[in-house]
């Protein structure tokens, strides 16, 4: 039988949206680095930090896709709301062609600034549509569970 301790309880709103923060300023973050180094030619440190934010970026993704998303439908049970979350969800999909795009290109030596560059700056505008949407509904909710 279970302990207390052991059992998981739901994440609260509060929670969830905290992590969301960190995580968009810790990928902001590697965007910049990656940037520098794209543009500085370093390519064979780029490959290294790509790895790890292409495994830090799908994980932030799935977590929106499998919690967040779902949770904002349950809330907002509206056409538009459903049209908001269809449009982000093929963002994501957009997003992650890219992610592959540059994947490939770093395999091939032929990476590309303008490559990276590109895909900075998709990520960025839809971090803001997802700050603007998620983060004061979250606020809202606070304590309760997600």
């Amino acid at each position: 039988m279970p302990t207390p301790s052991s059992v998981s309880r739901p994440r609260t709103a509060a929670e969830v949206g905290a992590q969301h923060r960190d995580e968009h300023r810790e990928l902001e973050s590697i965007l910049q680095d990656l940037h520098r180094r794209a543009h500085s030619g370093h390519w064979a440190d780029l490959n290294e930090v790509w790895s790890g934010f292409c495994s830090t970026f799908d994980a932030h993704m799935k977590a929106e896709e499998d919690e967040v998303f779902p949770a904002y439908l349950r809330d907002h049970p509206t056409p538009e709301a459903e049209a908001r979350i269809a449009a982000l969800i093929r963002e994501h999909q957009e997003l992650r062609a890219l992610v592959e795009a540059i994947a490939m290109e770093i395999q091939l030596h032929e990476i590309r600034a303008s490559s990276v560059d590109q895909f900075i700056t998709k990520n960025r505008e839809h971090a803001i549509v997802e700050t603007q949407l998620f983060y004061p509904w979250m606020d809202v909710l606070g304590p309760s569970a997600l």
